[in-house]
């Protein structure tokens, strides 16, 4: 079997690369015949999302997680979160700048992230290849299967936990996503957190037959089902994606421009498929990853963004944990007094959280 693939990734209007809380990775673990991709969209009200979504992806195609649930593999993705999380805390604590916003950071603050995984494994009872997906929150994966006749037509399955209402997808600002963080402190006492808000879909050993599959955060993926409906079921991707990543920002923009797609972080991840008939794995591609791409903007531009500081929308499903309120800046607090009085308390408490 032969893999093409090819990753496109950008950021909201008005920021940079270094913004961006979408991310995505990949593996071809050759002595097992197996191929791993995912992506992941970091909620970027919440905190230190582009940590949480790098490394929900990263841990996804790990070659130690292939025996684990997508729910384990969050679970162990969020030790790792915890660690950035220490340094975060530290380097507040040391700026002697401590206020009721960042206070509510340390105290409450967490990642949230959705997460798709789709992996393809060789199956030597079935002599086929097969595949499998995973996935929570509005993220998709829409696998445009070739017709046999290969008359250059196609059949459409959609994964997503995104409800239909109306024969038509709802998305909305209030994704199921996974926390990066098991419990947080508040009124006086720690408070345990659920993992996830929301149950992950999976879908395990299909048959896999010569087509292409799509891996898509939640702003393209909404533009694309909402396309299949009008033109039925021609490609709206296909233009989208054909040259490269200063191509696919131009049409971004444009689509942006004409109202067509919302201003979000948006990523997709495109695998070619073919030559199913063949037992050995054969892939190839070129993408750049968002640290790449940081790394590229900010040589450019000479800048580089801190972590933006973060506030929690209102949930109207109040099916989760965050907290409604918004917090403002406290500057009659901001003393060294209470900056040295609040620390003592602060690594108090994050040695009890982190310890757990």
């Amino acid at each position: 079997m032969k893999i093409k693939i090819r990753g496109f990734i950008t950021h909201k209007q008005g920021e940079t690369y270094s913004n961006c809380a979408d991310n995505y990775d990949f593996a071809h673990i050759k002595d097992k015949n197996i191929f791993r991709v995912a992506i992941s969209d970091g909620v970027t009200q919440s905190l230190l999302p582009q940590k949480w979504s790098e490394l929900l992806v990263a841990n996804y195609v790990s070659e130690d997680n292939l025996s684990k649930d997508i729910s384990k593999i969050a679970e162990e993705a969020q030790k790792k979160w915890l660690v950035d999380f220490h340094a975060y805390v530290q380097k507040q604590l040391a700026s002697g700048q401590i206020n009721s916003v960042i206070e509510q950071q340390i105290n409450q603050g967490y990642a949230c992230a959705t997460l798709a995984g789709l992996e393809f494994k060789y199956s030597t009872d079935k002599n086929e290849w097969q595949w499998s997906s995973e996935l929570l929150g509005d993220s998709v994966i829409i696998y445009q299967q070739d017709n046999e006749d290969n008359d250059g037509k196609f059949s459409v399955k959609v994964e997503t936990s995104v409800k239909q209402q109306d024969n038509k997808y709802e998305f909305d600002n209030y994704p199921n996503y996974f926390i990066g963080r098991d419990r947080i402190y508040k009124d006086g006492k720690y408070q345990d957190l659920r993992k996830s808000n929301g149950t992950p879909q999976e879908k395990k050993s299909q048959r896999l037959t010569n087509g292409t599959f799509l891996l898509i955060t939640d702003a393209l993926a909404e533009y694309y089902l909402n396309y299949l409906k009008i033109t039925d079921m021609k490609d709206p991707i296909s233009q989208i994606i054909e040259n490269d990543q200063d191509s696919f920002l131009n049409n971004i923009e444009k689509l942006r421009a004409e109202g067509k797609l919302k201003d979000d972080d948006t990523t997709i991840i495109c695998l070619e498929i073919s030559e199913v008939e063949k037992d050995e794995l054969d892939s190839e591609g070129d993408l750049m990853h968002l640290t790449e791409l940081t790394k590229k903007n900010t040589e450019n531009t000479g800048t580089s963004h801190e972590i933006k500081k973060f506030k929690f929308e209102k949930d109207k499903s109040k099916n989760t944990s965050i907290n409604n309120k918004k917090f403002e800046k406290d500057k009659s607090k901001n003393t060294s007094k209470n900056n040295k009085k609040f620390g003592k308390c602060c690594k108090l408490n994050f040695k009890t959280i982190y310890s757990k």
